[in-house]
């Protein structure tokens, strides 16, 4: 009867007991989802796919460009002309004009200054001394009134060379009486009449 019993009741030593999972196979598993989780990384707003966004894209023609830079470069260059070389050359006329006149007068008042002053008798002589004309000479292209310009004219003595100064109205110039060079310093303005010949100040 003892023996029946003993066959009848499982063995402690038989009883099935699911075998438990070790410590590392957690820790493997647990680093897996930490790895899995860290590969995917968020994206930015900025770096979302949007979807396509086409850019309308602007096409114009030449002749188009050709117009618009043309309506920059045409009131341009009429202001620069108008305001440069128009404004230079109409700023030198006025001056130019009145300043041939009297460097002419100058210079033949110079002519008699000297003469008397070298004893001659002005009535003896045949034909008085005076300065004819003269030019200057101008560049081909003015932007602005030159602080100096040369001149060059002509005399009953010879060729005379010279220079003006604008801005002061002054002027240099090596003028030829009784066959030889005098220099000449003076003002071609209207209200200084001031004279020199070889530095001697000249007084009417």
């Amino acid at each position: 009867m003892d023996d029946l019993l003993s066959l009848a009741e499982p063995s402690q030593a038989e009883v099935f007991q699911p075998a438990a999972r070790s410590e590392a196979s957690r820790k493997s598993a647990a680093s897996s989802k930490l790895s899995s989780a860290a590969a995917v990384v968020p994206q930015s707003k900025r770096n979302r796919p949007t979807g396509s966004s086409a850019v309308p894209s602007i096409t114009l023609s030449p002749m188009v460009i050709i117009m618009i830079v043309l309506a920059i470069l045409i009131p341009s260059a009429l202001f620069w002309a108008k305001e440069g070389p128009m404004k230079a050359n109409a700023d030198w006329k006025k001056i130019s004009d009145v300043a041939e006149d009297n460097i002419v007068g100058q210079i033949t008042r110079a002519m008699d200054y000297q003469i008397k002053h070298m004893g001659f008798d002005m009535t003896d002589l045949k034909y008085q001394p005076r300065a004819n004309s003269m030019f200057f000479d101008e560049p081909i292209l003015m932007f602005r009134v030159p602080e100096s310009i040369d001149f060059q004219g002509n005399s009953t003595e010879g060729m005379f060379h010279g220079v003006f100064h604008p801005r002061t109205w002054r002027f240099e110039v090596t003028v030829p009486i009784l066959k030889s060079d005098h220099q000449v310093n003076g003002s071609a303005s209207e209200t200084d009449q001031s004279l020199e010949v070889d530095g001697a100040a000249v007084k009417d």
